[in-house]
């Protein structure tokens, strides 16, 4: 084991990649990386519908791939005026673009084959699910901008928080109109998706920060230093 890994760190040192790793039992360290891999693994011990059912190596390795294709596609920014169609994810970091392929049953399959995948779709879904119930939630609550009230504006691009939209995606959609509560905060909003124009409740939505955002955010930064 000593001489692979030894092999191993000489291979990526020659292509300049350095590995760092945490402290034994110390997964905080990994922060927003370990957060995910928490949500990933309860999604799918969730998702189980019996322990009697095992999956084989390659139904786990399209389980573990179609999952990483659902997660790399989540929108992170905006780098244009109307944000719907110019979201960047961690695919377009990977691939340059976002990944499209999704599992397709062959034609000509035998009746258990067959079986296994319709099965394997299914679990795909309750995970979908799941990871969706766990992560959504959270996106508000990480807003740095976080303040009383809310952060939304007319023009703002948002993402829909919706746990029953179709495996791996993220509806992405702008603000057209706020509308006001008795408090006089707004409440919910009238949105433009997909051509389509829907209302949804604020606690539904969570902002997309542009790239410009994040750019003046790292100037304050190293202003400070």
């Amino acid at each position: 084991m000593a001489k692979e890994l030894g092999k191993l760190k000489a291979q990526l040192t020659d292509q300049e990649i350095e590995w760092t790793f945490n402290p034994p039992k110390a997964a905080w360290f990994g922060g927003h990386f370990e957060v995910f891999i928490g949500l990933i693994k309860k999604a799918i011990f969730r998702s189980i519908p019996s322990l009697n059912i095992l999956l084989n190596d390659e139904e786990l390795a399209t389980l573990t791939t179609e999952i990483s294709r659902m997660l790399n596609n989540r929108p992170l920014t905006y780098v244009s005026p109307d944000g719907v169609n110019s979201v960047l994810t961690p695919a377009h970091f990977m691939i340059g673009s976002q990944i499209t392929s999704e599992i397709v049953c062959p034609e000509s399959i035998s009746k258990d084959c067959k079986s296994r995948y319709l099965f394997l779709i299914k679990y795909l879904n309750k995970v979908w699910k799941k990871l969706s119930q766990d992560y959504l939630p959270k996106l508000n609550l990480r807003q740095k901008w976080h303040t009383d009230g809310n952060n939304f504006g007319i023009g703002n691009i948002v993402l829909i928080k919706d746990i029953n939209s179709k495996r791996g995606s993220w509806p992405i959609a702008i603000i057209e109109k706020l509308e006001m509560g008795e408090d006089n905060i707004a409440r919910s909003a009238t949105l433009r998706s997909r051509g389509k124009i829907v209302r949804r409740a604020l606690n539904s939505l969570s902002p997309i920060v542009s790239v410009e955002s994040f750019s003046v955010a790292a100037e304050a930064l190293r202003g400070e230093l």
